[in-house]
């Protein structure tokens, strides 16, 4: 999993919105290619979701709840379906990350980015 742990690294040093972290999501997008697009659409929902939330100024454990229910489901599918495991590990760090923090600009960033991912995930899966 060192690619991930380069990639979470990289994000809590600079930032989800730096532009090479960014730049970085295209390549890192390969990494989650095997999950089925209906599973990822998901995953992004809950995410946007999450995104949505914080726009109407929650408090911050509303949405550190929210978060660890996607780690939780997530973590369910992994289980079920192997070829999640890669993208539960990555989600499991950066949702740690976020946790330390409890800083709900760097939960926003972090939607942004996850959507960045998701279209770089669909147009490295398209046609499966």
């Amino acid at each position: 999993m060192s690619e991930i742990d380069a990639m979470v690294e990289k994000i809590k040093k600079r930032g989800f919105l730096d532009n090479e972290v960014l730049k970085d999501s295209e390549m890192f997008a390969n990494n989650f290619k095997t999950i089925s697009n209906s599973k990822m659409r998901q995953y992004f929902d809950v995410v946007k979701n999450i995104g949505n939330l914080i726009e109407m100024n929650p408090k911050v454990e509303s949405i550190i709840v929210k978060l660890h229910i996607l780690r939780s489901k997530i973590y369910y599918d992994a289980k079920r379906d192997q070829k999640i495991e890669v993208f539960r590990y990555f989600i499991s760090k950066v949702i740690d990350f976020l946790n330390e923090g409890r800083d709900l600009s760097k939960v926003k960033d972090f939607t942004i980015y996850f959507e960045n991912l998701y279209g770089y995930f669909y147009a490295v899966s398209s046609g499966r």
